[in-house]
């Protein structure tokens, strides 16, 4: 147990505001926030998840420990002014927050949790450094598999 908190330390040490380079558009910012999946192993049978980019993934693999990095769920849509929130799983929902001020906070939800109306984890990201192609990469232990992760990539988009 105390390894597996130590792993989680380790991640979100190393990405939580680690921001990462990437491709954006001007004018309007549409983000892009992808539940992502490392793990060592290979792509499980049966499921449509598809490899990372592999700009994004050599960023990720100079960075943490993985060796395969899998989207098992996108999501793109433009900043308002309101707040949103969508699902990328069954245990993972994200909200994005505008402030009015040219920031964004995004948080992390566990629509299981005692308290899913709380988030577990939340970072905030200027919408200026998304438009120059930066980005914020959000991670944890999987809780499903032992030495494996789940990583929010939040991203401008196309």
């Amino acid at each position: 147990m105390t390894q597996r908190v130590g792993l989680l330390a380790r991640i979100l040490a190393a990405v939580a505001s680690c921001f990462l380079a990437w491709g954006a558009s001007a004018g309007e910012v549409v983000v892009r926030t992808q539940l992502v999946w490392g793990t060592d192993g290979a792509r499980p049978a049966g499921k449509d998840y598809r490899e990372l980019n592999s700009d994004m993934r050599t960023k990720l693999i100079n960075n943490l420990r993985w060796k395969n990095y899998f989207v098992v769920k996108s999501h793109e849509a433009p900043v308002t002014k309101d707040p949103c929130r969508f699902s990328l799983s069954e245990r993972c929902s994200v909200g994005l927050r505008p402030d009015g001020k040219g920031l964004v906070e995004v948080q992390i939800f566990n629509p299981m949790a005692a308290k899913p109306t709380e988030p577990v984890f939340t970072e905030t990201v200027s919408l200026d450094s998304l438009k120059k192609g930066h980005g914020v990469v959000i991670g944890s232990n999987s809780k499903d598999r032992w030495d494996d992760a789940w990583l929010v990539i939040v991203t401008a988009g196309d």
